[in-house]
């Protein structure tokens, strides 16, 4: 399992809106990170983003946790990065869905490594949901709500084209989270834009990946 895990950085804060009236503040949490996709094998890249991205799933939980545990109000949240994950993927139905079933076809490998990781680091957790992957989160994505899928890419290179970056927002109101609602978002530039030299980056576009901005309240 060293193989699959990587010093990566997630960076979860807690921001307040402040009211000049006295009203109470209104937290919100933003969340980023950037998930591993390195590996020439696939699968593994598939098992260690669902395995990153549970970790910090769990993280953001007990981030959330502790501040209420303090008195704090329960906040909106917001989770935004390159997730190297699109709609198809099994870190974007974890997400999206709150579940993952260890059924999966692309965990059945012999010993199962990423379960056994798992398990060893939230073994309560783990176990006593039938060792299938759950979180206790409603989230949505910004840009399925507003398009109804996600953008067909947000990454546009020479040997890939693809949606692999997302901002997800709480939809619903939880025991952890408030609603937060999505107002509007940043529409991607059409192809040709991209295909103008050819992939990006480009002398227009200084990166291979496309700003994604949502507006809510």
């Amino acid at each position: 399992m060293t193989r699959m895990t990587h010093h990566n950085v997630a960076i979860l804060v807690w921001l307040e809106e402040i009211f000049s009236d006295g009203s109470p503040p209104k937290p919100i949490v933003v969340g980023c990170t950037h998930l591993y996709w390195g590996y020439r094998d696939f699968d593994l890249n598939y098992q260690n983003q669902i395995l990153e991205g549970y970790f910090f799933l769990q993280e953001l939980k007990h981030f959330i946790e502790r501040e209420i545990n303090k008195g704090a109000t329960k906040p909106s949240v917001c989770l935004l990065g390159d997730f190297n994950s699109g709609p198809e993927s099994g870190h974007y139905q974890l997400v999206s869905t709150g579940r993952l079933g260890k059924n999966d076809p692309k965990l059945e490998f012999p010993e199962n490594p990423i379960f056994e990781k798992i398990q060893e680091n939230y073994a309560d957790q783990v176990v006593s949901s039938g060792m299938d992957l759950t979180h206790p989160f409603n989230f949505h994505s910004a840009y399925a709500t507003c398009f109804d899928n996600d953008a067909k890419w947000t990454c546009y290179v020479g040997h890939f084209q693809g949606c692999v970056d997302q901002i997800w927002y709480s939809r619903g109101e939880t025991d952890l989270t408030r609603k937060v609602d999505v107002k509007r978002v940043l529409d991607i530039y059409p192809e040709e834009v991209y295909k103008k030299e050819c992939a990006l980056p480009s002398r227009y576009l200084g990166s291979d990946h496309m700003m994604l901005c949502v507006e809510i309240e």
